[in-house]
């Protein structure tokens, strides 16, 4: 397989030269810095050189809270404008000169062994995944109309809707590894069938794992609902760009109904609803941060 050398550049950094250029907030499959195996929550310095392998994917958070993505196959040096090497390989003259002038080193192109020219391996501005209420419910005033503007609705259930910006680098799922989640924020509801009142309830014990091989994910979590306690739980299928939704067939035991997305800063957002008792049901949103990687 042929690689592409690229330099990335943090263009955007304002101030003094930072120690720690950026840090790693998700990795999937082979991802290697300076040689050694990337791990979430470590930092990428000035000058190290980045590789993943076929199945490798590497997320950088940058002090200035842009995001680089580097994608499979790829070689590539994190580096300041001002380190840029005199003569790249398969630049030079006018071209090398033109291309230092951009604003964002970042969308330097890379080149193959015959010369053409392919697109760049990094993006800062990945799509966002978002949630919001469709009505009032209790004290919580509807939310929607913040976020529907230049987003499209990927899914909804009683209470919340949710949503996936139009703009920026559409999600593309690994094709290989595992990632788990942990759970960051919740909120959720109950609504009692026999007087439509609606009383808020609380996650704990949040769980959440996705697998790329077999593009499959699944979840739990504990539901504390007035002087009771549930567990709730759901297996489903990944899609290509990052959607995921509860399938019967892989869990019929499914005890709620998901619908998520993945999202490129390395988080998750789903919606739920399930049945707590014949007379109780719940309905929720959940956000995730990248917990575990392997």
């Amino acid at each position: 397989m042929v690689r592409h050398l690229i330099f990335i550049t943090a263009a955007l950094l304002a101030g003094p030269l930072h120690a720690a250029e950026g840090k790693i907030i998700f990795v999937s499959g082979s991802a290697q810095v300076e040689g050694e195996a990337a791990r979430v929550g470590g930092t990428v310095q000035d000058g190290d050189l980045l590789r993943t392998a076929g199945d490798g994917y590497l997320y950088i958070r940058t002090p200035d809270q842009a995001l680089l993505i580097v994608r499979p196959g790829t070689e590539a040096r994190f580096m300041r404008e001002s380190a840029l090497p005199v003569n790249p390989p398969g630049f030079g003259g006018a071209d090398l000169e033109a291309r230092r002038n951009e604003a964002l080193q970042a969308n330097l192109g890379n080149r193959s062994a015959t010369g053409t020219t392919e697109p760049p391996d990094v993006t800062a501005a990945p799509q966002v995944v978002s949630w919001g209420r469709w009505e009032k419910v209790i004290n919580q005033a509807p939310t929607t109309a913040l976020v529907t503007a230049g987003a499209q609705r990927l899914a909804s259930n009683e209470v919340y809707a949710l949503f996936r910006s139009e703009q920026g680098t559409p999600y593309v799922t690994p094709e290989r590894g595992s990632t788990g989640f942990a759970l960051a924020a919740s909120e959720a509801y109950v609504r009692d069938a026999g007087t439509g009142q609606r009383t808020p309830a609380t996650l704990s014990n949040g769980q959440l794992t996705v697998d790329f091989a077999n593009a499959t994910f699944a979840t739990s979590f504990n539901v504390r609902d007035q002087d009771a306690s549930y567990q709730l739980a759901s297996m489903g299928k990944l899609a290509k760009d990052g959607q995921f939704s509860t399938a019967k067939q892989l869990a019929p035991a499914s005890t709620m109904q998901v619908n998520g997305a993945l999202s490129g800063n390395g988080g998750a957002t789903y919606l739920f609803e399930g049945a707590l008792t014949p007379r109780r049901t719940i309905s929720g949103v959940t956000v995730w941060r990248t917990g575990t990687t392997r």
